[in-house]
């Protein structure tokens, strides 16, 4: 499946999915044509404007934070794709006018396919998904922003946002990770804060937070359930810990979401 939305239409809907830092199982672009951004991607901070390009491989951490003004497109694909997609994250920026152009008319004939759904789109969209998946190959190595060696910092930053997209749902806390990777708790902190922009504890909290908002607004599992898998000891510290965050209990959030559905 491939969709397509409109960059200041999925920001509005629910900003907090981009905003937490987060994964996803499916594959994501983003193009920006209009505005500033932030995003946290591969162990590092950028800042993003007009001309920039993101690609998150499926399972890949991710937060990315923009004002309702920012445009562009958000392109996603699920696994039963078959399309040869890069495999590492990708940012991108690019100043050169003809490469600007080709990216946004293919972005724009796809979002088409996809918005009018007429007969065989679905084949015509893979069909320009796979023209983006060649432009991107094509382009690495003539962009500004394109790979560069990580530092030792970068990877450290790599691995601990790997680890806690394994363990989050456990419940670690930052001893835990500081162990797992073999530097002290303050080192791990300190480091986060310095390249993330975020201490450690932050991170652990935005990703337990995702996790429990995805949960009560994009099904109806039983608040205790939830509570257990996310690895909080009772469902009172895990509405605590809800409250906390966004000003209202789980149960709040969740007929929030059944209204807007329902609106």
């Amino acid at each position: 499946m491939i969709t397509s939305t409109l960059m200041s239409h999925a920001i509005r809907r629910s900003p907090w999915r981009f905003r937490l830092l987060h994964s996803s199982s499916a594959s994501r672009l983003i193009w920006i044509t209009h505005g500033q951004a932030r995003c946290l991607l591969n162990g590092r901070r950028y800042g993003l404007g007009p001309h920039s390009l993101l690609f998150i491989p499926a399972g890949e951490s991710f937060a990315f934070e923009a004002s309702l003004q920012t445009t562009g497109y958000l392109v996603e694909t699920s696994e039963e794709c078959e399309i040869d997609l890069p495999s590492r994250p990708i940012v991108m920026r690019f100043q050169e006018a003809r490469k600007q152009a080709d990216v946004t008319a293919l972005l724009d004939a796809l979002h088409k396919e996809t918005t009018l759904r007429s007969e065989n789109y679905l084949s015509a969209a893979s069909a320009y998904a796979t023209l983006l998946a060649v432009w991107i190959t094509r382009s690495l190595g003539t962009a500004l922003g394109a790979a560069t060696r990580p530092t030792a910092s970068q990877r450290l930053m790599q691995q601990f946002l790997r680890a806690l997209e394994q363990g989050y749902i456990e419940g670690y806390n930052v001893t835990h990770y500081a162990k797992h990777l073999d530097v002290t708790p303050s080192h791990l902190s300190r480091a986060c804060k310095t390249h993330l922009g975020r201490s450690a504890a932050e991170l652990i909290s935005e990703r337990a937070l995702y996790a429990a908002r995805q949960q009560l607004e994009g099904g109806n599992a039983p608040i205790k359930d939830i509570t257990s898998k996310l690895g909080f000891g009772s469902p009172a510290s895990f509405s605590r810990f809800v409250h906390n965050h966004t000003g209202h209990s789980p149960r709040e959030l969740r007929a929030q979401q059944v209204q807007k559905m329902s609106a």
